[in-house]
């Protein structure tokens, strides 16, 4: 076998991109995918830490009458509006603000 083939089977090279990236530990690996998958991995852990907290915000505004039009990943947390125009945003913190155009009857539900 030649020496740029063993360099992939034992990790000296990056498997996807070709590029050297060190002294391998015996198997093939890619920085780009590990990167991907520490990222997955600290986007899932984030969601499985506000899921009862964004759950328990989601029945709240479905019990009360409000439809939620969007919901979308913003930093640290989930963005969610509705049609009546108000923004919650809903942290990983568990913390949970209001904006744009939210009722009086909105901000005692989420209080």
């Amino acid at each position: 076998m030649g020496e740029i083939a063993e360099g992939l089977i034992n990790g000296d090279f990056d498997e996807e991109t070709g590029e050297w990236i060190g002294p391998g530990d015996g198997y093939p690996r890619s920085l780009q995918r590990e990167a991907r998958e520490k990222r997955e991995a600290k986007e899932k852990a984030l969601k499985n830490i506000m899921m009862p907290t964004l759950s328990a915000v989601q029945k709240k505004l479905i019990e009360a009458g409000y439809t939620i039009t969007v919901m979308k990943n913003i930093d640290y947390g989930i963005q969610m509006r509705t049609l009546s125009g108000a923004i919650v945003n809903v942290y990983t913190s568990g913390k949970v603000i209001l904006q744009g155009k939210p009722d009086e009857k909105l901000k005692q539900l989420i209080k």
